[in-house]
């Protein structure tokens, strides 16, 4: 009997490497290259959302890596005196949470609470 491989997802592999560069990232970081992280951050953030939000959502690797990007982003832009882009990533951070929550089917109240916010 022959098994062939499953050909992998562009958007996991997007992940994947997302994941890679991540890593690479957290080294500059380490070297206190912050600004050269946070554009390079920008720029594999903007690789995975240039997929099909629908590929995204089947994607568990592509959206953790949205997230941690986001968050990378927020704390970044902050790091660097950036605050208007740090609200705006903020903002855009738990837009996705709240996304990702509605798509489990959490209720407005359940995803509110979940981020601990009054209705």
């Amino acid at each position: 009997m022959i098994f062939f491989r499953r050909k992998e997802k562009p958007v996991k592999k997007a992940a994947k490497e997302a994941e890679k560069q991540y890593r690479k990232i957290s080294d500059m970081l380490s070297k206190g290259k912050f600004e050269e992280a946070y554009n390079e951050s920008i720029e594999v953030y903007k690789s995975l959302k240039s997929f099909p939000q629908s590929e995204i959502d089947e994607c568990p690797e592509a959206i953790n890596c949205i997230l941690s990007y986001l968050y990378r982003l927020c704390a970044l832009a902050r790091l660097l005196k950036k605050f208007d882009e740090c609200i705006n990533w903020g903002s855009e951070y738990f837009n996705e949470i709240k996304r990702v929550y509605a798509k489990r089917g959490l209720s407005e109240s359940e995803i509110a609470k979940r981020l601990g916010k009054t209705i």
